[in-house]
């Protein structure tokens, strides 16, 4: 047996999964998944952090979103899941931040100490790095759900496989 292990976003995932290039995907819920399952493991929320010299690094308070907005905020690609819950967050007040997106979430603790005031929006079980603080901000709805995405097409999953996909449905169950 072959294992192989792909890293992509969840549209880049599920485009895999149309292809038959991957067997299933752990990543989050999208809207309209048909002819994919999804089965829930787990949630993440959206954390937003500061680098050590912000000026909201040394206050401990509640920040609503309007207030990070006067910030250029740093947040996942366009077509990312969490940018996406983070606009529509974004729709709810009359401010609006200006917004560099990167594809890759793991970058975007090194682009808040380089952006002078920058506020970045990575996802809660992120490790937040030392020269960073996270913000408690305020905001409606940072619920995202995580599982397994399957496409009904082409279920076609050996025993190896099936194995392999318990082991890590069972090991991500237990994240909280």
């Amino acid at each position: 047996m072959v294992c192989n292990f792909v890293v992509g976003n969840t549209n880049s995932l599920a485009a895999a999964l149309e292809k038959n290039e991957i067997d299933f995907a752990i990543c989050a819920e999208i809207a309209g998944q048909f002819p994919y399952t999804f089965e829930s493991l787990y949630e993440e929320k959206l954390a937003f952090i500061v680098s050590n010299i912000h000026p909201f690094a040394n206050k401990s308070r509640m920040y609503s979103l309007e207030e990070l907005c006067d910030y250029p905020i740093v947040t996942g690609g366009k077509n990312c899941i969490y940018q996406l819950k983070l606009e529509k967050e974004l729709l709810t007040i009359s401010k609006k931040p200006f917004c560099y997106t990167i594809s890759q979430l793991s970058i975007i603790p090194q682009f808040i100490i380089s952006i002078d005031g920058a506020i970045g929006v990575i996802v809660s079980s992120m490790p937040i790095p030392d020269n960073c603080k996270k913000l408690d901000v305020e905001i409606n709805n940072s619920d995202i759900k995580i599982g397994i995405m399957r496409n009904l097409r082409y279920d076609n999953m050996t025993s190896s496989k099936q194995l392999l996909l318990n082991y890590l449905i069972e090991s991500l169950s237990r994240v909280k």
